[in-house]
């Protein structure tokens, strides 16, 4: 689970850590965390805002992936152009 300095504080009030990981969320990381180790066989779960700061992060994570693959979730709306963006 990768999260922004928001919804990283988001996640904390509403899910302990034993909570997370009965839904199999084995790992929760900051998005911009540049030492992050490759983790082959998982799947990468974002949940961000839509911040120029946090959609650079997550150009940079997709540019060098670190999960097999992602699931991306905003806690605000995102504009068209980012998503495409992004896409």
């Amino acid at each position: 689970l990768l999260l922004d300095d928001v919804t990283s504080k988001v996640v904390s009030l509403v899910c302990s850590q034993s909570q997370a990981l009965s839904m199999q969320v084995y790992a929760v990381d900051k998005l911009d965390n540049e030492r992050r180790k490759p983790l082959g066989g998982f799947r990468g779960v974002c949940f961000i805002r839509s911040t120029s700061d946090t959609i650079r992060h997550l150009r940079r994570e997709l540019s060098d992936p670190k999960f097999d693959s992602y699931h991306l979730f905003f806690a605000n709306s995102l504009p068209d152009h980012v998503l495409k963006d992004i896409a």
